[in-house]
Order: C-alpha cells, then sequence, then structure tokens
C-alpha cells in the first residue's frame, strides 16, 4: 500500500510472507519524501526485525536502488536494495542485508502488477 501527498511526502507498506512458513512475515512501514524531484528521496523505515532504520534512494529509469540503516543497533545492519521494471507489469526485486561489513542475508522475489 503507497500513499502520496502533493508536497512530496509518501507513506508506504510492504508484507512479505514466506512459502513454507520457515519465517515470520516481514512487515516494512516506510516514510520519505523526494528530495530531488522524480529522482532522490529519503525515508524512515520500521522494519519488522530490525527495527527502526533510515535511508535513501535513487528513481532510474527502470531502477530503484536504495539502500538503509538501522538506528541504534548493536549489530550495525543495513540493507541495500534493487527493483528493476522488466516490462510494464512485471518486476525483479533483489536485496541483501549486512551485519557491519559482511554479507548475511539476500532476498530475491518477482512481482507482477495485477
Amino acid at each position: 500500500m503507497i500513499s502520496w501527498s502533493e508536497d512530496s511526502w509518501f507513506a508506504m507498506v510492504t508484507k512479505w510472507i514466506f512459502n513454507g512458513g520457515d519465517r515470520p512475515d516481514l512487515i516494512l512501514r516506510y516514510r520519505g519524501r523526494l528530495t530531488d524531484p522524480g529522482q532522490r528521496y529519503t525515508f524512515l523505515l520500521e522494519h519488522s526485525e530490525i527495527g527502526k532504520m533510515e535511508g535513501e534512494g535513487i528513481i532510474g529509469e527502470k531502477t530503484i536502488t536504495q539502500r538503509s540503516w538501522a538506528l541504534h543497533d548493536s549489530q550495525s545492519r543495513s540493507t541495500f536494495d534493487s527493483l528493476v521494471r522488466l516490462d510494464t507489469n512485471s518486476y525483479q526485486f533483489s536485496s541483501a542485508m549486512m551485519t557491519g561489513h559482511r554479507l548475511g542475508t539476500i532476498a530475491e522475489a518477482g512481482f507482477e502488477r495485477v
């Protein structure tokens, strides 16, 4: 779910459901603002596993890339995400989580607009 206001503020909530039930759902709540109209944005994020995070993103012609970092986190966790538009209705998502300077977990998903 995404909401948008005329003054370039946005809110977004995503819920990830994992097949097999081997891990709990992941819920991400964003609140952000376009800082360079149409290209760059900053955001605050409530991550259901990590807690409070902040981040920045860039919107390209076919790709949205963003990074975020945990606030007040003893493990120094951060994420790097990329969403690529394959065609009008198809997207590919990839995400990497790092702990300190080490790669931790990755996630990949394909999305289809319905």
